[in-house]
């Protein structure tokens, strides 16, 4: 990571806490709206920067598995680069949004 990217650690901390601890459905809904990972079943923030957010997704296990696979990595790009925190935190809410209308969306669909 490019230390122009880099965030104060401590709010890095503080967000990550924050949104795992208070808004974990937001995790979920922002990895399957933005991501592959569709049938995700848990997302953990890991990380973030100015460019984007990291998770850690558990998917559900296969038919022929008895434990469910292993994590996989995802990264969430922001729209443009973020200059401040002001502005992370304002994208973390309208994509938390974004995700809930994208999903909506696609539950009115198959109905």
């Amino acid at each position: 990571m490019n230390t122009r990217d880099e965030l104060d650690p401590e709010f890095v901390r503080s967000v990550v806490s924050h949104m795992n601890k208070d808004h974990a459905d937001s995790c979920l809904f922002m990895v399957k709206a933005f991501s592959d990972q569709t049938s995700a079943q848990r997302a953990k923030l890991t990380n973030l920067d100015r460019n984007s957010l990291y998770f850690s997704v558990e998917n559900p296990a296969t038919d022929d598995a008895r434990e469910p696979s292993a994590p996989v990595d995802v990264r969430i790009d922001f729209s443009t680069p973020l200059r401040n925190e002001l502005q992370i935190r304002g994208a973390l809410i309208s994509m938390a949004s974004h995700a809930r209308q994208i999903l909506s969306a696609e539950l009115r669909k198959k109905d």
